[in-house]
């Protein structure tokens, strides 16, 4: 068994990736609308409510692995919830399955259909880790809406 820093979270990683053709199927480009914070694609729930059932639940093996592969890193003495947001998304996602994450997103469209430029990391936060944590951590304001992309005329 892998018990070095290092090995946990190589051998996540290893596992995830070996998942990868299985998640590998793209939504077409044209109807995907994506939003970027620093060059890192947000993910919409525009963009959630579009994907394939197998695309959004790559897309949550992704978003938790991540998560896991940082709590690995931490190691034995991880940050306090007000320093680490891994911290606090552990804490929200305790006890909970992939699939209340999914059908939890799926009612929240349904019921906020006005809201599809959301992030879906924003509705996960406040739906799961923000209530766990706010006791220990404070309420955090809501986070403003993204901006949309604006693009320079040269001349």
């Amino acid at each position: 068994m892998v018990k070095s820093r290092i090995g946990i979270p190589l051998l996540a990683l290893l596992v995830c990736l070996a998942a990868v053709p299985a998640f590998a199927a793209a939504p077409d480009p044209g109807k995907v609308r994506q939003l970027q914070a620093n060059n890192i694609p947000l993910v919409s729930l525009n963009t959630w409510k579009d994907s394939t059932e197998q695309e959004r639940y790559g897309f949550l093996v992704g978003f938790v692995t991540m998560m896991e592969l940082e709590r690995q890193w931490q190691g034995q003495n991880p940050l306090p919830l007000k320093l680490s947001l891994v911290q606090s998304w552990s804490k929200g996602f305790e006890g909970v399955t992939l699939k209340q994450i999914h059908d939890t997103l799926d009612e929240y469209i349904a019921a906020n259909p006005k809201d599809l430029d959301r992030q879906v990391v924003e509705v996960l936060w406040f739906k799961f880790a923000q209530p766990k944590v706010k006791e220990q951590v404070g309420e955090p304001e809501k986070a403003p809406k993204a901006k949309k992309a604006v693009t320079k005329k040269k001349g």
